[in-house]
């Protein structure tokens, strides 16, 4: 868990740190629900559907963002004071970017191929779910 030391007198900080606490809450539920999801469909034998795929990688793709996204506006709300060169958080923040940044996780390739389903389309020959 991140310790700050935050003034006592910083209201908007302490807002912007308890919103994004929040935030990356949520988003842990959401993909906790769904990973447990999966895990029951696999005991029980049965295979995702393409649409479950697709709502899947959607889902995954957008939680990535909407967390690189908290983590930035923590940041830019402290001050760029968070991360001090060489510690772990300033690591596992650079990882973040770097996870978001994979080819996997991005919501447009996704998303087409999710709405394309959604829309009774064909998918394109080079759709990944």
């Amino acid at each position: 868990m991140l310790t700050v030391r935050l003034s006592p007198f910083d209201k908007l900080t302490h807002v912007a740190l308890a919103q994004a606490r929040a935030e990356i809450d949520l988003l842990t539920q959401v993909l906790l629900a769904d990973s447990d999801m999966v895990m029951r469909r696999v005991a029980e034998g049965a295979a995702l559907t393409m649409h479950e795929r697709a709502s899947l990688r959607m889902k995954f793709a957008v939680s990535a963002r909407r967390a690189l996204q908290t983590c930035q506006q923590l940041f830019a709300s402290l001050g760029g004071s968070l991360l001090p060169s060489g510690s772990r958080i300033e690591r596992q923040f650079r990882d973040l970017h770097a996870m978001c940044s994979h080819f996997l996780l991005q919501p447009e390739p996704i998303g087409e191929a999710y709405g394309r389903l959604m829309l009774g389309l064909e998918l394109p020959p080079t759709a990944r779910l």
